[in-house]
């Protein structure tokens, strides 16, 4: 009987201010824009881990992880000690970028080893989607009364790629509710969420979601419903298109010109990949070290002068003048930080921690038999998934938020992944 108390209480803690958590830190996004809040760099990052440790004191269990994963942490964090002797950046921006850069492994791996049940798993992930599809309703219906896109109208998202990448998550997360539930009422959440996103007309948000079809579809055993889905994607995406299709394509026409114009090392965002490369092609096999190139610890309280170094200060909106009006591009991609500052060998032990949960659900996904287990590896994978081409494209996962997302709860999820009895290694 007190079990069960003790059980019930655990659910209730943890599916409320996990709920709570996701709730604050996107409403707190929308506070820091309009400027009615006003918090430092990092308080809610800092925030998020009190939580997590707080549930692993609670609810914590013995860490288990693989060999190789544990040992690949271990020797990311020597080479970043040994790196540091050859770093420009000053010791605080150096630690504050190890922090930024590896908060994803710490907050997984306490999420990862944290005991909850596969019905807290159940309903955190209910309650994301709820939450992401109540607050986009107002930028939709904004969009139908003025018949226009949604790229001036993201609601409480910091802005339109927040916007876009909340809404994608949010269909992952209606279709593993829907594998493990079988309730039609997500597949048509999940459409409703989709088309949402087409009327955002933000190309790197319309190929995740793209991406998200297309391997639901595919593994997709039932011919029927596949079929009704496809059919109803294209009758959805053709209203879509007649409400927006010339703004769609006018968009791809100016970056197109944009391109043109500029050149590749001129564009703001292919730039920074390419200068990315030759800093780590430069600085073989160090890279230049964290807290120098495209990193938030590059450029709080010093501006590197990396950037001076590869041209990189006079491209879009990356002067000192623009970072002091905090209004600046430099943080709009993520793996050019990873690159240029960790270099070719930090990079190979940075992928393999990300890569790590993503892989394994996907086998798992293959594999299980239940229903829950199958829908929560489906969540892990396509999130990891999402969030890695969100960071090749226009949009970094090392905001608050998104690593709340893919590492907090995507390690809570796999709590359950890497317990299971099923052979997938």
């Amino acid at each position: 009987m007190q079990e069960n108390i003790v059980k019930t209480y655990k659910i209730s803690w943890l599916t409320f201010i996990l709920t709570f958590t996701i709730a604050f830190i996107f409403i707190s996004d929308w506070l820091q824009e309009t400027h009615i809040l006003s918090l430092p760099s990092g308080t809610r990052h800092v925030f998020i881990f009190i939580i997590f440790i707080l549930n692993y004191i609670l609810f914590g269990v013995k860490i288990k992880l693989p060999i190789y994963y544990k040992l690949s942490f271990l020797f990311f964090t020597l080479y970043i000690i040994f790196s540091f002797y050859f770093s420009i950046a000053p010791i605080f921006n150096y630690i504050l970028g190890y922090f930024f850069s590896t908060f994803f492994v710490f907050l997984f791996i306490l999420g990862s080893n944290t005991k909850t049940s596969r019905n807290t798993i159940t309903k955190l992930i209910l309650y994301l989607l709820i939450f992401v599809l109540l607050m986009s309703v107002y930028p939709f219906i904004q969009g139908l009364v003025f018949k226009t896109t949604l790229r001036s109208h993201f609601g409480i998202f910091r802005e339109l790629g927040a916007f876009g990448a909340a809404l994608n998550i949010a269909s992952i997360a209606s279709l593993a509710l829907y594998i493990i539930k079988s309730e039609k009422k997500y597949l048509y959440c999940a459409i409703f969420l989709s088309l949402i996103v087409m009327m955002t007309i933000l190309k790197k948000s319309m190929i995740s979601s793209f991406i998200i079809w297309l391997i639901f579809l595919f593994f997709q055993t039932k011919s029927i419903l596949r079929l009704k889905l496809v059919f109803g994607l294209f009758i959805g995406l053709t209203l879509v298109f007649i409400l927006v299709g010339n703004d769609l394509i006018g968009n791809i026409s100016e970056n197109k010109e944009y391109l043109d114009g500029v050149g590749a090392e001129g564009h703001v965002r292919l730039g920074m990949y390419l200068a990315s490369f030759n800093i780590a092609s430069d600085n073989f096999p160090l890279g230049s070290g964290l807290g120098t190139f495209a990193s938030l610890a590059s450029i709080t309280n010093w501006y590197s002068n990396i950037y001076y170094q590869y041209g990189v200060a006079y491209i879009g909106a990356n002067s000192p003048q623009d970072v002091a009006a905090q209004n600046h591009t430099l943080l709009d991609t993520f793996w050019p930080h990873i690159l240029g500052e960790l270099g070719f060998l930090g990079t190979i032990f940075y992928l393999i921690l990300w890569f790590y949960p993503l892989i394994t659900s996907f086998k798992i996904y293959l594999k299980a038999n239940n229903t829950q287990i199958k829908g929560i590896a489906f969540f892990v994978f396509l999130t990891f998934l999402v969030m890695t081409w969100e960071g090749f494209t226009l949009y970094t996962p090392e905001i608050p938020a998104f690593v709340l997302i893919h590492s907090g709860i995507g390690g809570l999820c796999f709590y359950h992944l890497h317990r299971i009895k099923v052979n997938y290694l």
